[in-house]
């Protein structure tokens, strides 16, 4: 399962930086399955979707190498938001970026 996810995204990651794409790895360049962009380009068919979808879920039940995906800015999808918290090394993890049960991940 988690190979089929990871050869999805493989098969979606943008060969350099000048190709158009639709979703940016967090990990920039160190996303393994990015091709060294740190960029996918995923369709907007029903097909596509619900692969990428899948190959998500698969990432998040293995509980290991989380996709952290952000869509890319377009003119039908502009608005972008961001949370910077900040800390140090000494004051460990803030507590709003330790997930409860069934809460969501803050990066």
């Amino acid at each position: 399962e988690i190979m089929a996810a990871k050869y999805f995204l493989q098969r979606h990651a943008c060969r350099s930086m000048t190709e158009d794409y639709t979703h940016s790895s967090m990990l920039g360049a160190r996303d393994q399955c990015s091709q060294g962009t740190g960029r996918f380009r995923f369709g907007d068919d029903r097909e596509t979707q619900t692969q990428l979808a899948k190959a998500i879920a698969t990432f998040f039940l293995h509980d290991r190498n989380k996709l952290y995906l952000t869509e890319h800015p377009s003119d039908r999808y502009a608005f972008v938001e961001d949370i910077d918290i900040e800390g140090s090394r000494d004051s460990g993890t803030p507590s709003i970026m330790r997930p409860k049960d069934a809460d969501l991940e803050f990066l």
